[in-house]
């Protein structure tokens, strides 16, 4: 009898022995698997970053083709032809087909003081305010229009911009981007220097990341600090100085017959000295407008030409949400990349 219950005892032992193993090699077999399948996951997702990269990269690739195409025959020389292929060409640069996804170059079409629509395209850099050019009055009326803060606020945010590449002007005004007192005042001392990327504006005091993402289409980095004044928005025209009823001509000079920018019939002020006689006749200026308008291009503010190229390139894997931006800004006459950013 003793016997029997030792065997007994010692079978549900075993038993017991052999269900805690197979639990634990049950757990253990789990948790192998579940680390597998992350890892071929993250090989995935790494996998799907490598051929976005690759999608958006080749958006840019193909839309500096499409210009240099233009410059090696000779028409880079802005025209309304070319404004409508280069700016404006949903045909050509919305959904292009890249290896297993597609690619878009476009931009904000900011012409009416929104974001809201795009234009498929690229865009001239020189349409935006220079910050390295740009005075403290036009830094504020900008931000005043765009920002959409009260004229003290935006004064002081002008100048802290201005303050950070010139010596001293801030600082013997009292309002220096690095005047705050306390620990803070560091992190935002002036550069004395001219701002290298468009991104360093938000190393100014009062630059945050909702007040950039508002500025960050109106102002550049790049060029000689003249505007454009065919392709400039209206905010950027009414920063220099220009008054609403001006600008209402200009643009209305610029739409052409078909009353739309970035179209074949687009006319183009080629010479500074054709500005007048051109916005006169697309909307008879009175003798002030006139003044103004000459006035402020006398300043050296106002340009007809762009001599820099932005293209924002947006690459999609088929059927899958996860996307990949690339921006760039290359030089026209060159064809140098410049600038290069991915996120």
């Amino acid at each position: 009898m003793k016997a029997r219950l030792n065997y007994k005892n010692e079978s549900g032992l075993i038993l017991i022995l052999a269900l805690w193993t197979l639990t634990l090699l049950t757990v253990f077999t789990v948790t192998i698997a579940m680390g597998v399948r992350q890892r071929i996951t993250l090989v995935r997702r790494l996998s799907d970053r490598e051929s976005l990269h690759w999608i958006a990269t080749s958006g840019v690739h193909k839309a500096w083709a499409a210009y240099w195409t233009f410059k090696k025959k000779g028409t880079s020389v802005l025209t309304g032809p070319l404004k409508e292929y280069l700016y404006d060409n949903p045909a050509f640069f919305k959904n292009m087909k890249v290896a297993n996804g597609i690619c878009t170059v476009s931009y904000p079409d900011i012409s009416q003081g929104s974001d809201l629509q795009r234009k498929y395209g690229m865009q001239d850099e020189e349409r935006k305010l220079n910050v390295n050019y740009a005075s403290q009055d036009e830094l504020t009326r900008l931000i005043e229009e765009v920002v959409g803060l009260g004229n003290n606020q935006a004064k002081s945010l002008a100048n802290a911009i201005v303050d950070w590449r010139e010596m001293g002007q801030g600082e013997s005004a009292g309002l220096s981007g690095s005047d705050t007192g306390g620990s803070q005042a560091d992190s935002h001392r002036e550069k004395k220097g001219n701002f290298e990327l468009p991104e360093e504006l938000l190393l100014v005091k009062g630059i945050t990341p909702a007040v950039y993402d508002r500025l960050q289409d109106y102002v550049t980095v790049y060029g000689n600090g003249q505007v454009n004044i065919n392709t400039a928005p209206r905010a950027v025209l009414l920063a220099l100085g220009l008054n609403e009823e001006i600008v209402a001509k200009i643009v209305f000079f610029r739409r052409g017959v078909d009353g739309r920018e970035d179209t074949a019939d687009d006319p183009i002020i080629s010479q500074p000295q054709d500005v007048y006689l051109s916005v006169y006749a697309g909307g008879a200026l009175t003798g002030a407008e006139a003044d103004l308008l000459m006035a402020v291009f006398s300043q050296g503010v106002l340009g007809t030409a762009s001599e820099h190229l932005q293209i924002q390139a947006q690459g999609y894997l088929a059927s899958k949400q996860e996307s990949r931006s690339v921006t760039c800004v290359f030089e026209k006459n060159s064809g140098k990349i410049i600038y290069w950013r991915e996120k």
